[in-house]
């Protein structure tokens, strides 16, 4: 999910492409952001952009097996009680 936040810079084409609303896609990098410790992406209105932590996370996603990666995959599994299956590491 992170990946396809990353990728296309818009949480609302993030969504269509993970055929998730963009509410849900929202909530789920914020509780990933909360996970990892620190913001990933910067927000305002009108852009999204990769924080230097955020674009180490895509570069050390991409290293870790591309072929395991794609935008419309989530980086993170979360369980019900919003909480990423298994750990952050693993996660990417």
């Amino acid at each position: 999910m992170f990946l396809a936040v990353a990728q296309s810079l818009n949480f609302a084409q993030a969504a269509v492409s993970l055929g998730l609303g963009q509410p849900t896609v929202s909530q789920h990098i914020r509780k990933f952001e909360q996970a990892v410790g620190r913001p990933l992406l910067v927000r305002d209105t009108r852009s999204v952009i990769l924080t230097v932590d955020g674009e180490a996370m895509v570069v050390d996603a991409g290293a870790a097996d591309p072929a395991r990666f794609s935008a419309s995959e989530p980086l993170c599994h979360f369980g019900s009680d919003g909480v990423p299956g298994g750990s952050v590491a693993a996660a990417y």
